[in-house]
C-alpha cells in the first residue's frame, strides 16, 4: 500500500465529507431539524459534543480510503474504480443506514430518503476522490 497516497486521498475524501456533511445538515435539513427537535439532543448538549463529529470523520476517510487501496487494481480506471466502490459504500452504509433510522426514529420519511441520497452522493464523490488520488 503506498502510505503517501493513503493519507493524501484520506485528506481528500475528509474534505469532501466535511463539505457535503455541512451544505447537506446545516442548510439543506435544517428546517426538518428544527421541525423534528424534540427528537435530538439539545441545541447546548450537541454543541458540548460536538468535539466526536469531526474525529468520526477522520476516522471515516482513513477507514473509507484504506479499505479503498485494498481492493485498488492496478492498470484499471481511476474514476471508474472511485465511482464503484463509492456506490458500494453508499449502499453498505447511507442507504442501509437510513432506513434503519427511519425504523428507529420518529422522523418523517423525506428526511431518511434525504440521509439517503445525501451520503450516496457524499460516497460517490469521495470514492472519486480517493480513486483520483489513490494508487499504488
Amino acid at each position: 500500500m503506498n502510505i503517501k497516497r493513503w493519507l493524501m486521498a484520506s485528506v481528500a475524501v475528509l474534505i469532501v465529507v466535511g463539505g457535503i456533511g455541512w451544505v447537506l445538515h446545516h442548510i439543506l435539513l435544517a428546517d426538518m431539524y428544527k421541525a423534528t427537535a424534540s427528537i435530538w439532543r439539545p441545541e447546548a448538549e450537541m454543541q458540548n459534543l460536538g468535539f466526536w463529529m469531526p474525529i468520526s470523520h477522520v476516522i471515516y476517510s482513513l477507514v473509507f480510503v484504506l479499505i479503498y487501496a485494498k481492493g485498488y487494481e492496478a492498470g484499471k480506471g481511476k474514476i471508474g474504480q472511485g465511482l464503484r466502490y463509492g456506490i458500494y459504500v453508499a449502499l453498505l452504509m447511507h442507504v442501509t443506514g437510513a432506513l434503519m433510522w427511519y425504523v428507529i426514529l420518529p422522523i418523517p420519511a423525506a428526511l431518511a430518503v434525504a440521509w439517503g441520497v445525501g451520503g450516496t452522493v457524499d460516497a460517490i464523490i469521495s470514492g472519486i476522490a480517493a480513486g483520483l488520488i489513490y494508487k499504488d
